[in-house]
């Protein structure tokens, strides 16, 4: 029976990888200079084989580096708090029963990112890799039911994309090769004749090719079981005979495609390493003709005088060279070094420029800017705005299009898998929204702090001339929106309900205090009083009690 699904998928892949075949010759041409240790592009390659012999100076390599792990700390800092969750609603932004359920799923997220079952630690930082150099990277976010989710990075040489209209990654193939033993053990008698007669014959390890088409489903049904009406349909595919292996769904979309760059009427980005690529090749050629100059001061060709040697001349150590005995008297020399004009310094000279400019393709001004201990809180927060300046924009792609989506499938697997603690009634149905916490993030924030602190400065004069000025200000408000900005868990605070009752209390009590002194002190001006009385009385001055008075 004939498999037309299996084949219009195939089709469809065949129509993307070509359409992708202009971005491969590039990214072949990063591959070898900046990142040899990724698969290549253009062929198929034997395990083992030497990579990287283009590389004559591994600055680009280095640079890459830093520009990887300085983006990766500055929006998942794994030594920080780098996102939040908040309900979508303001309302319920005040509800210490909320923000209190959502710090604690939080904590619960972070867990999980940090357990060496789920993989996040080691399959992030290869994902900002790939955004550096290709501009573009691939993760997926596997739902393994009884276990905790499975964070892997993506080979981009595996990976076919399409966009929504919207202009996000909605469509991903991924067309890999397994051998017939895997992929017995992932579908079983489902892989196909072909794959079980070799597993189950004498060549196992022979290679098939698969395919695995995660796109939008046209029609689905929300909160239906049926994985095969999830809004996001995934279809197991064997390429090798047209075989449709698995269909199934997702409820959010597993793969995410983060890009740095978006030209027009493009679909895959361009990073960094675009862009560095010219100067990284420049720097090779540059190496390769300081290296030969370098050699010919070190080792200089040789000047032989015509007909002044015996035989061949010999240059390995200790060797014996026959020449013309007339050549010996101290006139003339049979052999000596060619000396050439040669300046090595210089093409040193001119490869530091281009190291210096491949450093600033890849923002290594920005990522390594020195903060002094002795920095106050202002000084950080404007070198932190000038990082944010410039890199901004790109890295707002990026919590887009990996950030956000991390977190919001995460904590979907998460919770239909109850790791979380019972929801309060009043979050069940909201939406919740991912709000960012990272360096870079806190850095825009901190700039409304800023500005909060640098009001205050400015009208304390006034508020001294008139303390009524502060009835403009909402002193609460303000002083949870800066609790907020600085990332304090939501833990620390009091439910306002309670602060409320806090203030309560202390009025009352206050109250209780000035009543009990207003009756202590007019008890004190009696007694007072009956002393002055009495002692007026004991001078003659006022007659006693009960004595009549005259003379």
């Amino acid at each position: 029976m004939e498999d037309q699904l299996a084949k219009d998928l195939i089709r469809r892949a065949d129509k993307m990888k070509s359409t992708r075949g202009v971005w491969e010759s590039h990214w072949q041409e990063i591959r070898d200079y900046l990142m040899p240790l990724v698969a290549s592009f253009t062929g198929i390659e034997t395990p083992g084989v030497k990579r990287g012999q283009e590389i004559l100076d591994s600055h680009g390599e280095t640079a890459s580096e830093i520009f990887a792990a300085g983006i990766y700390g500055l929006v998942m800092n794994p030594g920080t708090k780098w996102f939040g969750l908040r309900p979508r609603r303001r309302a319920l932004r005040n509800s210490f029963l909320s923000t209190t359920w959502l710090s604690q799923a939080m904590d619960v997220m972070y867990d999980v990112f940090d357990a060496t079952e789920s993989g996040f630690k080691t399959a992030a930082p290869g994902v900002f890799r790939g955004i550096g150099d290709f501009g573009i990277a691939g993760f997926y976010i596997q739902d393994r039911p009884g276990r905790l989710p499975l964070y892997q990075e993506r080979p981009l040489r595996e990976l076919f994309i399409a966009e929504s209209a919207e202009g996000r990654v909605d469509t991903v193939f991924r067309r890999f090769m397994l051998s017939a033993r895997q992929a017995l053990q992932k579908w079983g008698d489902a892989a196909g004749a072909k794959v079980i007669k070799a597993a189950n014959g004498k060549n196992p390890d022979q290679e098939f090719e698969f395919l695995h088409a995660v796109f939008p489903r046209r029609e689905h049904t929300q909160g239906l079981s049926d994985a095969k009406r999830m809004p996001i349909a995934s279809v197991w595919v064997n390429v090798s005979e047209k075989l449709t292996m698995k269909v199934s769904g997702y409820r959010e979309m597993p793969f995410l495609v983060p890009r740095w760059h978006v030209a027009s009427n493009e679909v895959y980005g361009r990073g960094p390493g675009t862009r560095a690529l010219f100067d990284v090749k420049s720097l090779q050629r540059t190496m390769q003709i300081t290296f030969e100059g370098a050699e010919k001061q070190i080792d200089p060709p040789l000047m032989v005088a015509d007909d002044g040697v015996i035989g061949d001349v010999t240059l390995r150590r200790g060797e014996l060279n026959h020449v013309r005995s007339e050549l010996m008297t101290g006139r003339a020399e049979a052999i000596k070094p060619l000396l050439t004009q040669g300046r090595p310094d210089l093409g040193e000279d001119l490869a530091e420029g281009i190291r210096q400019r491949i450093e600033q393709r890849y923002y290594n001004h920005l990522l390594q800017l020195s903060r002094d201990p002795r920095m106050t809180a202002t000084q950080v927060i404007k070198l932190d705005a000038e990082t944010l300046r410039v890199l901004g924009p790109f890295v707002g792609r990026v919590q887009d299009e990996l950030v956000g989506p991390v977190v919001e499938r995460s904590f979907m697997i998460l919770l239909r898998a109850g790791f979380f603690p019972p929801m309060p009634e009043e979050l069940a149905g909201e939406s919740i929204e991912v709000h960012y916490t990272s360096p870079i993030a806190r850095a825009q924030s901190l700039s409304e702090i800023s500005a909060f602190g640098e009001f205050n400065d400015v009208t304390a004069p006034l508020v001294a001339r008139n303390p009524e000025l502060l009835d403009n200000l909402d002193e609460d408000r303000a002083y949870r929106i800066t609790a907020d900005r600085l990332g304090l868990p939501a833990e620390f605070m009091r439910d306002p309900k309670k602060v409320e009752a806090r203030r309560k209390a202390r009025q009352e009590e206050q109250q209780r205090q000035l009543q009990a002194e207003e009756v202590e002190r007019g008890a004190s001006a009696a007694q007072s009083a009956g002393q002055a009385l009495a002692a007026v009385q004991g001078a003659g001055l006022v007659p006693a009690a009960g004595t009549g008075g005259g003379s």
